[in-house]
């Protein structure tokens, strides 16, 4: 009885960095956050799929997102310009021109998780790839850059991607691989006039901050993980050992 319970206990301490590993991947803010970026640089345009309409912005404003409900989306209120509007991340992504339009709609978040991340950056180059029929062709890369928000740094995956002529969309996006979090956006799109928006996160929203690659936060957990589960399968096997000799 006693090897059973053992067994059973060594293995369910092995699979517990996994389960932990898979609590990390999904989307790093939750209901009632609220998410302020600067407003670089953004022209006047109308909110279509959010159904905000006509959208006048000042350089030099805040755009904002209150979370109001995360599950497979990320729905609440999006505040810019002189728009307050209830509306989904995807449709966020559609009216502000946030991924490979209207194909890769990263938007204002992503899910974080190794698994996510890698699924994300395949999806992109996927979206811009040259095959026939796909008119967002172009050249997109890809990196993972530490990024200056506030008086630190967050680690991030960066997209850059131009659609090849006679398209004319240019987008620069960097999403926080903590938070999952849009840190920087520079996307432009020309139908007869030039739409241009400009964004960066702000840095005194309480973000922990990262120094180096190796230390976000999901990684963290699940080597602490692996150390704690394999430190408590030594306990157990010690503990069996000693009670044969009883």
């Amino acid at each position: 009885m006693k090897h059973s319970f053992a067994t059973m206990l060594v293995i369910a301490v092995l699979l517990f960095p996994i389960s932990v590993q898979a609590q990390t991947s999904d989307f790093g803010v939750s209901k009632g956050n609220s998410v302020i970026w600067d407003v670089e640089i953004g022209t006047n345009f109308t909110l279509w799929y959010t159904g905000g309409g006509y959208c006048a912005i000042e350089n030099g404003s805040t755009m904002s997102f209150d979370v109001s409900e995360v599950n497979q989306e990320v729905f609440g209120i999006l505040n810019i310009g002189n728009v307050t509007v209830p509306a989904n991340d995807t449709a966020v992504a559609l009216d502000l021109t946030l991924g490979i339009w209207p194909s890769w709609l990263t938007g204002l978040f992503v899910e974080v998780g190794q698994q996510n991340i890698h699924n994300l950056n395949e999806s992109a180059y996927a979206a811009a790839e040259r095959v026939s029929g796909n008119w967002m062709n172009g050249t997109i890369t890809s990196r993972y850059e530490n990024i200056s928000v506030g008086e630190g740094l967050q680690e991030c995956i960066v997209f850059d991607y131009q659609q090849d002529p006679p398209g004319t969309q240019i987008t620069h996006l960097a999403y926080s691989l903590a938070f999952g979090v849009l840190v920087e956006a520079n996307t432009s799109v020309t139908f007869g006039s030039t739409y241009k928006l400009v964004l960066s996160l702000r840095g005194d929203q309480g973000y922990p901050t990262v120094v180096d690659f190796s230390a976000n936060l999901g990684r963290l957990i699940v080597f602490g993980g692996v150390v704690g589960g394999g430190l408590l399968a030594v306990i157990v096997i010690v503990y069996v050992q000693l009670s044969r000799k009883k």
